[in-house]
């Protein structure tokens, strides 16, 4: 599911919360460091795929998440990954998606998965 690549890469993206991006506050794509614009990119590309629909749903959460993973911004993940994780929750029931239980990236073991029913 792309919601949860989304999520995955804006939490690895986050400067502040993140493990790819510490401490890349500030630079663009073209001057942080590989682990972090590889997350920037991932990012994006979830994101892109779902961008479509979460704007059809709520135009202000597409652009929170665009306006933080788009790698076009002048850094990553500006507002934070919470910003960016409410932007994407408050679209599930818009989206079709019934949330049974979706891993966080900041878990301690290395486990993710998402379970999702479709109505």
């Amino acid at each position: 599911m792309h919601t949860q690549g989304l999520l995955k890469y804006a939490w690895k993206a986050d400067p502040v919360n993140g493990n790819s991006c510490n401490g890349e506050a500030g630079n663009n794509a073209a001057t942080v460091a590989a682990d972090c614009a590889k997350s920037w990119a991932e990012g994006w590309a979830f994101s892109a795929a779902v961008l479509p629909q979460i704007a059809q749903c709520d135009a202000g959460a597409a652009t929170t998440i665009r306006d933080n993973l788009d790698v076009a911004n002048a850094e990553p993940m500006k507002d934070g990954v919470a910003a960016v994780k409410t932007a994407v929750e408050s679209v599930y029931a818009c989206l079709g998606l019934s949330l049974i239980h979706i891993s966080e990236p900041t878990r301690r073991y290395a486990i993710s998965y998402a379970v999702f029913c479709l109505k």
